[in-house]
């Protein structure tokens, strides 16, 4: 692609542990309560600062009681996840919070983040699931990190297959006009007619670009996606051909 996004997107997800190298090895580390409580304070007031309206007023008050009501369920997480109850009920509170988090957080991220590696007419399905994950992660993670971090994965998605959309747009405009070239300046009947050159398919939707012949020109459309708006997302080129 002309801008690739994985890699921005896999720095971004990894922003907490960039932003906090104590939890890179959290999985085996063993701390008195107190740094668990430190710690867990420390991300979770950063958390409240970041630009996110639905967790802006995520206080301390707000993580007790999280912590509260998801204690268990955050237990029973990380023994489904292969520890032991007997490691996990020797764990401080804060901790078991902390890794349930992360947790929680890996598990999204990846269940999102999968879907980058494909062309975006494959990974649509997958990022019409996001809204879904999302809730999901928002409901079982105690510190929102999912939540705040990775909004946007489809949309970024989406906007990069735009951009090779308009590449491929101009490519198949260029193999038209050298089509005509060659043909006494006259227009292919169809976009399969043209065999000089490949005649690239739309990045959006995987299949070829809307091609037909009316009297005097020739129309190359790009369809629009529901919910979009024309101007932003769809594409139309009326072409002449002159001798």
């Amino acid at each position: 692609p002309f801008i690739d996004l994985r890699p921005a997107r896999e720095e971004e997800y990894s922003l907490v542990y960039l932003m906090y190298p104590e939890l890179r090895n959290i999985q085996a580390e063993r701390h008195p309560p107190e740094y668990w409580n430190r710690l867990l304070d420390k991300v979770a007031a950063d958390v409240s600062q970041w630009n996110d309206d639905a967790w802006k007023d995520y206080t301390k008050l707000t993580l007790a009681a999280r912590s509260a009501q998801r204690y268990l369920e955050a237990k029973r997480g990380l023994i489904e996840a292969g520890r032991s109850p007997e490691e996990v009920a020797a764990m401080p509170v804060a901790q078991v919070v902390l890794l349930y988090t992360l947790q929680v957080y890996d598990e999204a991220r990846d269940e999102v983040s999968k879907w980058l590696e494909l062309p975006y007419w494959e990974a649509a399905p997958g990022f019409g699931k996001f809204q879904a994950v999302a809730l999901a992660a928002r409901e079982k993670e105690i510190v929102p990190l999912f939540s705040v971090l990775a909004s946007s994965t489809g949309a970024l998605a989406l906007a990069a297959a735009r951009n090779e959309r308009s590449f491929a747009l101009l490519r198949t405009v260029e193999a038209l006009r050298l089509y005509a070239a060659g043909h006494d300046g006259q227009p292919p009947k169809a976009l399969a007619d043209i065999v000089a050159v490949p005649v690239p398919s739309d990045p959006v939707t995987g299949k070829s670009f809307i091609y037909r012949t009316e009297e005097d020109k020739v129309v190359l459309e790009a369809p629009l996606l529901p919910g979009m708006e024309q101007r932003a997302f769809g594409a139309r080129y009326e072409i002449k051909f002159v001798r």
